[in-house]
């Protein structure tokens, strides 16, 4: 006589790409200068996955991760996007009306960032010679928008920096000259 077995949960599924909608790629250079590329790309937060932390998670991780960055290097070779450009800003388009927090934000975009990094020559990290700006929005399909501005933008800690160094030498001019300094 068999004993019957209790049925076992369904199988949790893991996040794929199919199936989802992509936007179409674009690119357009604005008046000021600003390249912009909409490439289609498929981004989530690998963080959430129900998968954890097990093998299978991080093949799958490295499988989406690699196909990003492949169709961001694809979108920036076919369209012969200028490597001299230092101001980057990435923006994820989403169907999520709430969107992710700036930790999962960073890590969906890592991909990315890296093929763009990778393209313009440079490094991605604090020191790098670019500035990076990650955001997202919403759209009806998934997708990346790249633009890239001539100019980086200015670090406010550089200013204040430089601004400190200006005042203490007008001080000490000030005081080598004999006029007393107001402050």
């Amino acid at each position: 006589m068999r004993v019957a077995r209790k049925a076992s949960a369904p199988k949790k599924r893991h996040y794929k790409s199919d199936g989802h909608p992509l936007v179409l790629a674009s690119h357009t250079v604005l008046d000021d200068g600003t390249h912009v590329l909409v490439a289609p790309v498929f981004t989530i937060n690998y963080a959430n996955q129900q998968t954890g932390n097990s093998r299978l998670a991080g093949i799958l991780k490295r499988k989406e991760q690699t196909a990003q960055r492949a169709m961001v290097a694809f979108q920036l070779t076919l369209n012969e996007m200028p490597r001299d450009y230092r101001g980057v800003r990435i923006v994820r388009l989403a169907p999520s009306g709430v969107g992710l927090d700036t930790g999962g934000l960073w890590n969906a975009l890592k991909a990315p960032q890296d093929a763009v990094a990778e393209y313009l020559g440079i490094d991605d990290s604090q020191k790098s010679p670019a500035s990076w700006d990650l955001a997202q929005e919403y759209s009806k399909a998934y997708g990346v928008r790249i633009e890239l501005k001539r100019d980086r933008e200015p670090d406010p800690r550089v200013e204040v920096e430089r601004l400190r160094v200006e005042v203490e030498r007008l001080r000490a001019l000030l005081a080598a000259s004999g006029v007393p300094a107001n402050d």
